[in-house]
């Protein structure tokens, strides 16, 4: 249950102001995430952790504000009762 996974992905100068919508979703029903989007220096906080209010996350980040890599961290809830898998998706909006 200390699984951390990290993803990653590059914005344009033409998304610099756009949200990052990130959405968990079951492989597992009692998967229980929670995710955190970062700026490129991997440290700067875009908004999160999420609130964590039920299983899966629902998230939008603070405006994306500056081209390059942004990172979005999953890992289990401290009140997970296990670890199991989960489906990501992540947009631009």
């Amino acid at each position: 249950m200390n699984d951390v996974d990290w993803f990653v992905f590059t914005v344009d100068e033409a998304d610099v102001g756009k949200t990052v919508h990130v959405l968990t979703q079951p492989g597992e029903p009692t998967t229980d995430t929670v995710v955190e989007v970062f700026a490129g220096d991997c440290t700067t906080s875009l908004g999160g952790p999420s609130p964590d209010y039920a299983y899966h996350e629902d998230f939008t980040s603070s405006p994306v504000t500056a081209a390059g890599d942004v990172y979005v961290k999953v890992s289990h809830s401290p009140d997970a009762s296990e670890a199991a898998d989960y489906e990501l998706v992540i947009a631009l909006e």
